[in-house]
């Protein structure tokens, strides 16, 4: 989720104060694109057609008037500019983080849910092991009977490349390659599944040897998140997979009736 920024003075605006009539409704227009704009990470840009659809119906409310009425008065306070194919909200950047800045940060959190769960999980095989952080000094888990056997951390189980599907096998081939030094098995492996839970429709593999193939106009630096850029990739691509379900062999198959039994029968 992201979020707008309104100043608290907005109301006493001369750009504000200074409409006319029309400047309840069109500020009301502003605001619910200020929020279309941040949910859709348009950096401002409200194309020509968007208008009308926040507005909705205003026939009640200005009985003579259209939305057009409405992107004037916004166009006219200097709230709105002509842009190419529509409209840009006049220093919207100013004030509100870029698109670019909206993808690193999600990546930046989820890079940081990952980072604590590996902590957390860490921590409870520790806990589980002989000796933990709250043990008092003297006890037995510090200092331990000649006949009592230590007990071993529970180990967390690593993936085996043997153990993997051919998608994720082939996935992780084309994102070592593209990553480098950056890659980690453990990492990668968990994206790689999210990626073919979250896009079923879509053949990741390949998806990902054409941004990898990309990446030779735009190659990644410090401050590129990967992660994000491969999956606003696959939420533009193509589904490519079909959705019906292929039951191969166990699908049921009846005996031959003996029509014979038939023939007797009557």
């Amino acid at each position: 989720m992201t979020w707008v920024k309104l100043d608290d003075q907005f109301y006493t605006h001369r750009k504000v104060a200074g409409m006319d009539y029309r400047m309840l409704p069109a500020v009301g227009l502003h605001i619910l694109a200020l929020t279309w704009c941040a949910s859709q990470l348009t950096d401002g840009f409200v194309p020509r057609s968007q208008p009308a659809r926040l507005a909705g119906d205003i026939s009640e409310l200005l009985p003579k008037a259209s939305v057009g009425l409405l992107v004037s008065a916004l166009l006219d306070a200097g709230m709105w500019e002509e842009a190419d194919g529509g409209y840009q909200i006049h220093d919207y950047l100013e004030y509100n983080p870029s698109r670019e800045e909206a993808l690193e940060k999600r990546e930046a959190q989820r890079e940081a849910k990952v980072a604590g769960g590996r902590a957390r999980a860490a921590a409870g095989q520790r806990e589980n092991g002989r000796f933990t952080s709250s043990s008092p000094a003297g006890s037995p888990a510090d200092t331990p009977a000649d006949d009592q056997q230590l007990t071993s951390p529970v180990p967390v189980p690593v993936p085996q490349e043997e153990s993997l599907g051919s998608d994720e096998r082939e996935s992780l081939n084309v994102l070592k390659a593209a990553l480098g030094s950056r890659y980690d098995f453990t990492t990668e492996l968990e994206f790689v599944r999210v990626l073919l839970a979250d896009f079923p429709l879509v053949d990741i593999v390949e998806e990902l040897r054409k941004w990898k193939t990309w990446l030779l106009d735009k190659p990644l630096t410090t401050n590129s998140r990967p992660h994000s850029q491969i999956r606003n990739w696959m939420k533009n691509a193509k589904p490519t997979k079909s959705t019906s379900v292929s039951l191969g062999a166990n699908i049921f198959t009846p005996p031959p009736i003996d029509m014979s039994l038939w023939t007797r029968a009557k």
